[in-house]
């Protein structure tokens, strides 16, 4: 009974943590820009108990666009949540004079919420912008 106990204790803990690990590591998105050039956006992420950190990288080929650092990251099971800063719109290029506007007006101040499920070797993103747009789009896990 005491050796049946301890192992259920073991795998409940233990549970959590394999999502968790599961997460750690670069995860990797393809997007077409409004000019329809490739788009690579590389999710590099980290986990330490229930939070998430690490960054979120942009390319265009060879060069990089931008990179911001993961605010307010979280998992859960194999749910993570992420919030990037508006400014940089590496999910999409395709906004007008009026949209740069509101963006530069609102340097840093808005935060952009990205929610994914982890799915063996994918992550499936829900992103929700600042117009209440919802973009959905898969990562798949880096392996080099």
């Amino acid at each position: 009974m005491k050796t049946s106990l301890v192992l259920l204790f073991v795998l409940v803990f233990a549970l959590p943590t394999n999502a968790q690990k599961a997460i750690d590591g670069k995860w990797e998105s393809h997007f077409t820009s409004a000019q329809n050039e490739p788009i690579r956006i590389v999710f590099d992420l980290k986990t330490a108990t229930d939070t998430v950190e690490g960054t979120v990288t942009s390319w265009r080929g060879s060069e990089q666009l931008h990179q911001v650092h993961i605010q307010n990251g979280k998992i859960h099971c194999n749910t993570v949540t992420v919030g990037i800063p508006y400014m940089v719109p590496f999910l999409y290029n395709r906004f007008g004079w009026r949209e740069l506007a509101a963006r530069v007006r609102n340097w840093g101040a808005p935060v952009n919420n990205i929610t994914g499920t982890l799915n063996n070797e994918n992550i499936s993103f829900s992103q929700h912008d600042w117009q209440g747009r919802t973009t959905e789009f898969q990562a798949r896990k880096v392996i080099r």
